[in-house]
């Protein structure tokens, strides 16, 4: 009674918004300042009229910054859909969230949000013991800003590294606690970008990757209680910042591997260190075109890999007999890829995506399948923890529609009972999740899933939000999530398709969508779109795109190559100037899956899409919103800032006063998360109710 309620309150209200969002006519945007700024790469001279807005700290670009928020903000403050998009969205983002345990030395580390906390709480206990607090980071800033996060656990479960993070920068500290004593130790890691923890065994001390700006990742050992200037450089010498590199540890202390990776991760090699006979560190895998992730089992390592395997297969490397000849094929390549493997509790948990959905295999530590998970057939799988020497295994399944549930299993009986599951209050019991199929670009079938209200009626009148990510190997799977619940609750219909230059179908599914093969990503974009059009569930003007990162680079395609299929595009924290990206922050690791524009070969097809370059003065583009912060140390805030000025600039018969071009800047907000739980709440209700405003018309 009480959700039949809510729903038609919330349709009410949805239908007014239409009509009495906006009251006159949009004000006419800033006017940004254009310099001379000329620049050659590979060989072209490029304009670049808004390059002075790179130098983030001048007063000229903080005087932009102040200019551009107000204006923001007066155009939102006549939207009455934000309104109506946070009352809608508070109640399924304020809800207790938990994380994945891990178990060390029959301890639990893991972190927990009580319902409206702002931040996460990172939590121990024993097993079947009471939790005690590790440390609140909710009391550490007024405005709940700094948020905290596990980054490892000694192999006996006595000491944790936790980092401390501040507006979602990717930059941290790193402290130690000491679970015996129920206090941190004096060694504090100052703040910079690290790429992993490892505890050696006792312990004594443990390795770390820290990323060094403009130099490159280099690996160090820290003993405890000593200063960390005296922290001694392990390996990495050399590496350039094109290259990225983990760490782990034998569970017995004895071997030492080391992944170094060429940009993200297409190629990589391995090396490997046994500490117990104070041997060097010597190559493991190196000089074959592939990536390699290896995880300890014993004496073994076993290797996930795409080696003459596009979908991937899991060899058996015997560490006493490490030779390439030696290496022996555990679980072969099949139909469906592989997303993961995890060495535990004496087994290998394999995860294929059978159509996009997760699908976990057991083996035995030589290849013999033992079972297949029971699992729901539409859904995601977070990652399985545990041990090796322990049976005990956690892990997580959600869909869009269902909230996270965590399990506790038993690796060798297969039997697994729920450990926490997430409950959210009102969650409507009317939506309907499926996925279609389209054709792109080449014939390729492109996967999409689809939700919406039961009952929807396909009239071409429903607003319909797209996003997708198309790029880094990374697959978009069904798992939780708030904003399609939202959307599709509202009348709307939210639609996630699964773009080549992800993993859905394996590295050949990737590499069709890198470097001159980018194009494709955006095809297969449109392509949705139009099948969305097709089947009568929209038209353009009520479609809706969004994208992150790098979909923001695919939105910004968007909006630049087919600005007619849009209604209304958010772009969150953008790569929007593909001729300079690789410039700024970690850009450079990125060259493997963009390339390089300053190298002649890689310029044409990077030029040929880079959506700065392509802003036609005068055009008539669907409303925008970029979305950026002072925080982003990943993907400089320069991309929104530059593309927006562009847009904004010679509106052709003050288009933009129904379409507006806006830029909101967070002062303190970054591309890790870490934003307080209102804030949250704050921002994913405004882009919200912005796109839900902006499709109201209709033809």
């Amino acid at each position: 009674m009480r959700q039949a309620s809510l729903t038609a309150v919330l349709t009410a209200v949805m239908a007014m918004a239409g009509c009495s969002a906006s009251r006159g006519r949009i004000p006419a945007p800033p006017k940004s300042a254009q310099d001379a700024f000329v620049y050659t790469v590979a060989g072209h001279l490029i304009q670049d009229p808004y390059h002075w807005l790179e130098n983030a700290h001048s007063p000229q670009t903080q005087a932009w910054i102040t200019r551009e928020d107000g204006y923001t903000r007066r155009v939102l403050a006549r939207v009455s859909a934000i309104h109506q998009a946070a009352a809608r969205l508070r109640p399924l983002l304020a809800i207790g969230v938990i994380s994945t345990p891990v178990e060390r030395g029959g301890r639990l580390f893991y972190s927990r949000r009580a319902a409206n906390q702002p931040q996460a709480v990172i939590y121990t206990r024993r097993v079947g013991g009471r939790a005690r607090v590790v440390v609140n980071p909710n009391p550490m800033s007024a405005k709940h800003l700094i948020s905290a996060y596990i980054a490892g656990v000694s192999a006996d479960g006595r000491l944790m590294a936790y980092a401390i993070q501040h507006g979602g920068q990717d930059q941290s500290t790193l402290h130690i606690y000491d679970a015996a004593s129920g206090k941190d130790l004096s060694d504090v890691m100052p703040h910079a970008r690290y790429w992993g923890v490892a505890f050696t065994q006792k312990p004594r001390g443990f390795y770390y990757v820290k990323d060094w700006p403009y130099k490159g990742p280099r690996l160090y050992f820290h003993r405890l209680g000593t200063p960390v200037q005296s922290d001694r450089l392990v390996f990495g010498h050399g590496l350039g910042t094109s290259m990225a590199m983990g760490v782990s540890i034998s569970p017995h202390g004895r071997y030492l591997l080391i992944e170094v990776d060429e940009g993200t991760g297409q190629t990589n090699q391995l090396y490997l260190q046994n500490r117990a006979a104070h041997g060097p560190i010597r190559p493991l895998v190196t000089g074959l075109q592939a990536w390699f992730h290896g995880r300890f089992g014993g004496s073994t390592l076993f290797v996930h890999t795409d080696w003459q395997a596009p979908n991937g297969r899991v060899l058996a490397i015997d560490l006493h007999h490490p030779a390439r000849r030696d290496w022996r094929v555990v679980v072969p390549a099949g139909p469906e890829p592989i997303q993961s493997v995890a060495a535990a509790g004496g087994r290998l948990f394999v995860t294929d995506l059978r159509n996009v959905s997760s699908r976990v295999r057991v083996f035995t530590p030589d290849g013999k399948l033992l079972r297949k998970l029971a699992l729901p057939p539409l859904g995601s799988i977070g990652g399985i923890s545990g041990t090796w020497s322990d049976p005990r295994i956690y892990y997580e399944w959600s869909s869009f529609t269902v909230p996270p549930t965590i399990y506790a299993g038993n690796a060798r009986t297969g039997h697994s009972k729920v450990w926490a599951r997430i409950r959210v209050p009102g969650l409507p019991r009317n939506l309907v999740t499926r996925q279609v199929w389209y054709t792109s670009t080449g014939g390729v079938r492109v996967p999409m899933f689809l939700v919406y209200r039961h009952g929807l009626v396909r009239n071409g009148q429903a607003r319909a939000l797209i996003t997708g990510y198309g790029g880094f190997d990374i697959t978009l799977t069904p798992e939780w999530n708030p904003l399609a619940i939202a959307w599709a609750e509202m009348g709307g219909v939210f639609a996630q398709p699964n773009l080549r230059g992800g993993a859905a179908f394996g590295e050949a599914w990737h590499r069709a969508g890198m470097l001159s093969h980018k194009q494709n990503v955006f095809d297969d974009f449109y392509n949705g779109a139009h099948w969305l059009i097709r089947h009568h569930f929209t038209q353009p003007a009520r479609l809706a795109a969004f994208g992150g990162s790098n979909g923001g680079l695919l939105v910004g395609a968007a909006m630049t190559q087919q600005p007619q299929l849009f209604g209304a595009i958010v772009c969150w924290h953008p790569l929007l100037d593909m001729l300079r990206y690789e410039l700024f922050p970690i850009g450079n690791l990125w060259t493997a899956e963009y390339g390089d524009p300053r190298n002649p070969k890689d310029y044409p097809f990077i030029a040929a899409y880079s959506p700065y370059q392509h802003v036609r003065p005068g055009g008539k583009y669907p409303a925008v919103l970029f979305l950026t912060g002072a925080g982003d140390t990943r993907v400089n805030p320069l991309h929104a800032m530059k593309m927006t000025a562009e847009m904004q600039t010679d509106d052709a018969a003050g288009w933009q006063r129904r379409h507006p071009i806006l830029i909101y800047y967070g002062r303190s907000e970054g591309h890790s998360g870490g934003e307080p739980l209102a804030l949250r709440i704050h921002n994913e209700a405004r882009w919200v109710g912005f796109l839900w405003w902006q499709t109201r018309r209709a033809g």
